[in-house]
């Protein structure tokens, strides 16, 4: 689950993820991918969670 998403005009934004799932259970390590969309425009970008 998305604990917070950080954005400003001019610069770099970015998403902070708690490491928990929707459910509240600790997600497992391993690779995740994560889908942003905002309008029109979609970004997938992969990310891998250690232990």
């Amino acid at each position: 689950m998305v604990n917070s998403i950080e954005y400003q005009d001019d610069v770099k934004s970015f998403l902070l993820w708690d490491g928990f799932t929707t459910e509240g259970n600790r997600a497992d390590p391993g690779l995740y991918f994560v889908r942003l969309k905002v309008g029109q425009n979609v970004m997938t970008k992969r990310i891998l969670k250690l232990k």
